[in-house]
């Protein structure tokens, strides 16, 4: 299923985009499919590396080069919202020619907002002054998440085996996923980050 900057398109915003992004269906079976494509894509890592024999996997986000372009497949552990539910809101709108399942609003605005890079943020101004206030999917089913869930600066620095200061570098670039509530890197004090712990695990086995 589209998201990303297709995704912004179809809900009124203007911007350009180089790549295509997506969300996976999770089910083995879906994924046999994924992987038969990448062979007979001879699809590569955007670096031109080849994709690892466990590269592929329903629990992993996927970033591919192909000869059709750059295909980045998140998984719903990078989205924070099950594929099903998605795959429920979403609306069938042609893409070049073939129909194809847009996120909802509501489900972009949710992503965008779970996310926090800079980016997402101006995406989300630009979709506020095209549609007013914005809808957010997680209000209504997001299952709230308890202190187990999340990790402290310290907590992630521990798991690098690094300083917090390398931490800090990784947030300040958006090379690391971390929870930000509010605009700008700069109102945040270390002591204030947080860090979803699936999205870290998620993080650690793409590296």
């Amino acid at each position: 299923m589209l998201i990303g900057g297709i995704a912004l398109i179809r809900h009124g915003v203007v911007r350009a985009t180089r790549d295509i992004d997506a969300v996976f269906d999770p089910d083995p079976d879906n994924v046999d499919r994924i992987r038969s494509l990448v062979d007979r894509w001879d699809a590569t890592r955007p670096d031109g590396s080849p994709i690892p024999e466990d590269g592929v996997a329903g629990d992993r986000t996927i970033h591919l080069s192909t000869p059709h372009g750059e295909l980045d497949l998140l998984s719903e552990a990078a989205t924070g919202l099950a594929f099903s539910d998605l795959l429920t809101r979403s609306e069938a709108r042609r893409v070049d020619g073939v129909e194809a399942p847009i996120c909802s609003l509501a489900d972009l605005v949710a992503m965008k907002r779970s996310l926090g890079r800079e980016r997402d943020l101006v995406d989300l101004a630009d979709l506020e002054s095209a549609h007013g206030e914005l809808p957010d999917s997680r209000n209504s089913h997001e299952v709230e998440r308890g202190p187990e869930d999340w990790l402290t600066l310290d907590q992630v620095a521990d798991l690098l085996e690094a300083p917090s200061s390398f931490v800090l570098n990784l947030v300040s670039r958006d090379a690391i996923p971390f929870d930000r509530p509010t605009k700008g890197i700069k109102r945040f004090k270390a002591d204030e980050l947080r860090f979803r712990r699936d999205d870290i695990d998620e993080w650690l086995r793409s590296q």
